[in-house]
């Protein structure tokens, strides 16, 4: 078409050296049922740092009781229940830390990831 129009001439060849970066690797591309596997590891993995946390709070504040888990545990949920943790730790101990920078550095990423 193009050389029908004349805009190009066949005499000459050109070799364009662009290169074009792109994210469409074999690595980037996820399937539905891993998104929901990895999803519900991830929630067992986050309920269990919870109730940790929970014990730890119980132990080190007896006026504190524990809160119910809930079963379906989504990012705009987690996000208040690190809010009201964050809340009602006034000395913390290093472990509740450690526990609690885990699920607003590794795990809440993650599980927005896998909302997304």
């Amino acid at each position: 078409m193009l050389h029908d129009l004349e805009y190009v001439s066949l005499r000459v060849q050109y070799v364009d050296g662009t290169k074009i970066e792109s994210v469409a690797g074999r690595y980037t591309f996820v399937w539905k049922k891993s998104i929901q596997k990895n999803k519900l590891k991830l929630a067992a993995n986050i309920a269990s740092v919870l109730s940790a946390i929970d014990a730890q709070i119980t132990e080190d504040q007896s006026s504190l009781g524990n809160q119910e888990m809930s079963k379906a545990i989504d990012s705009a949920g987690l996000k208040e229940r690190i809010k009201g943790i964050n809340a009602k730790l006034k000395a913390s101990s290093k472990s509740t830390d450690k526990q609690l920078k885990k699920l607003e550095e590794d795990y809440l990423p993650r599980l927005e990831k896998y909302e997304q």
